[in-house]
């Protein structure tokens, strides 16, 4: 029990667990897996890794062929479509400003012509003259002078004239100069009274001159112009003759008809020289008159 039980009781050794050793032919097997696994990724994929690549490699560089494409043609659509609209705006608005203003240079030209028109047949008017082919055929003398004076007296300077009693004295050489102003030069003048009772123009061949009233009435025709049509230097204008009112006297404002309308035919020059060539009536507004 001695020497032998103490060797029975002494504690064993723990033992290792044992390793299993891998076989020899496995290890060949994954080592050539990995061999070719890394001689595929480093050139071109083979089989379905292969495919997956390549439709990743076509597909994202289309979409963006795609985008690059599409994005510029939309812009540009966008771009082109904004400067047409831009382009007609501008067009639109300078047609505008165009019509615009033609109409009112031709509102504002016809407006200044017949004012100057009125003024000019003024004279005339108050001397109601008759129908006439030529101021050399078949113008009475006396209308022709008369229509002259008028025309200095309304128009004219009469500052320099020579004074007397409530009468200026007025040269026939600036009557002759007015009647060329009103009738041109196509024939004589003859000098001789005209006026009326009420605004006698009393000529003096002694003297050769005009005595006029200073402030001569009258109570006869003002001209309004109504329509103007030309033909180069020859202008056909149609004027109402308005009578006056005791209204028109007092200020009133009133609508004014026409009692007549004549159509005077005036040639016109670029240095706005005028003269008459003719006076008709017009037939149409012939059942106006009323002598």
């Amino acid at each position: 029990m001695d020497k032998k039980s103490e060797r029975k009781k002494k504690p064993e050794r723990e033992k290792k667990p044992a390793v299993p050793k891998e076989p020899k032919e496995q290890h060949r097997v994954i080592t050539s897996l990995v061999g070719n696994l890394s001689h595929a990724l480093e050139h071109e994929p083979i089989g379905v890794v292969g495919e997956i690549s390549e439709i990743t490699e076509e597909k994202e560089p289309a979409e963006k062929y795609h985008d690059r494409e599409k994005r510029p043609t939309k812009y540009r659509f966008f771009v082109i479509f904004g400067l047409i609209v831009f382009w007609l705006a501008i067009m639109g608005t300078l047609s505008v400003v165009s019509t615009v203003r033609e109409v009112v240079f031709n509102i504002t030209n016809q407006t200044a012509l017949k004012e100057e028109f009125e003024l000019f047949l003024f004279p005339v008017v108050i001397n109601d003259p008759p129908e006439f082919n030529s101021a050399e055929d078949n113008m009475p003398a006396s209308v022709i002078i008369s229509s002259a004076i008028w025309q200095i007296i309304l128009i004219g300077d009469t500052s320099n004239y020579e004074q007397g009693f409530n009468t200026i004295l007025i040269p026939e050489n600036d009557v002759e100069a007015a009647v060329r102003s009103i009738f041109g030069w196509g024939f004589d003048i003859r000098h001789v009274s005209a006026g009326n009772i009420v605004s006698p123009f009393l000529y003096e061949a002694e003297t050769k001159s005009y005595t006029v009233p200073e402030n001569p009435p009258f109570f006869t025709f003002s001209p309004r112009v109504a329509e103007i049509s030309s033909t180069g230097d020859v202008y056909r204008v149609v004027v109402e003759y308005i009578a006056p009112s005791p209204q028109f006297i007092a200020g009133i404002e009133y609508e004014a008809l026409p009692v007549k309308t004549m159509i005077f035919t005036i040639t016109r020059g670029r240095d706005r020289t005028k003269a008459i060539q003719s006076i008709e009536l017009n037939r149409e507004n012939e059942e106006f008159i009323h002598f």
